[in-house]
């Protein structure tokens, strides 16, 4: 089966439905569709998923949010991986992590799971944890349940905060296609 080194997709893990909208366990979601309305993409509904497709400085990126819930996430992101023939490091997952305090970003490739129930079924779909990770941090609660606070609501000033630094990664995304991760994180601090 030969790649198709030509294409690089970026997924926004998250959760289906109007519940789970602004939800902190969402920012995969809110990236993406960040970017569809910027671009003013349209999607097609294939992989169980929606898939929107982009030329982003001379380069083919299809961007996709899966309509399983994230624990299931995998499968459909297998599918469309299988059905692009996409090699695994031009695939960018975009997630939260509560590692990290607040629209703080790390990038890496590889590496374990951390517990994220996204990247659990990811790994099990795919056999591999060799893709990147884009970790949007949404900090961790003082006190109280983080099932709770995952599944908990960005107020609006978390929301412009979001905005503002997924304006610094759109301006920028180019140099993590090149695997230039430095300069993208200087960049966008």
């Amino acid at each position: 089966m030969s790649k198709n080194s030509n294409k690089r997709i970026i997924v926004g893990l998250g959760n289906p439905g109007l519940k789970y909208n602004k939800t902190r366990h969402n920012v995969g979601y809110l990236f993406i569709d960040y970017m569809i309305n910027n671009y003013q993409l349209s999607y097609k509904k294939k992989f169980n998923g929606l898939l929107f497709e982009a030329n982003l400085e001379e380069e083919n990126i299809l961007f996709f949010k899966p309509l399983d819930y994230m624990n299931n996430s995998g499968d459909s992101i297998s599918e469309l991986i299988h059905y692009y023939k996409i090699d695994l490091s031009n695939l960018f997952i975009v997630h939260d992590d509560i590692d990290l305090g607040f629209c703080r970003i790390k990038v890496k490739n590889g590496g374990g799971n951390g517990g994220h129930n996204g990247l659990k079924s990811i790994d099990l779909h795919l056999k591999s944890n060799n893709y990147w990770r884009i970790r949007i941090g949404i900090g961790r609660p003082d006190n109280g349940i983080i099932s709770n606070y995952v599944l908990s609501d960005f107020s609006n000033q978390e929301i412009n905060n979001l905005t503002v630094l997924f304006e610094k990664i759109k301006k920028n995304i180019i140099h993590l296609f090149y695997q230039k991760i430095d300069i993208f994180l200087n960049k966008i601090k």
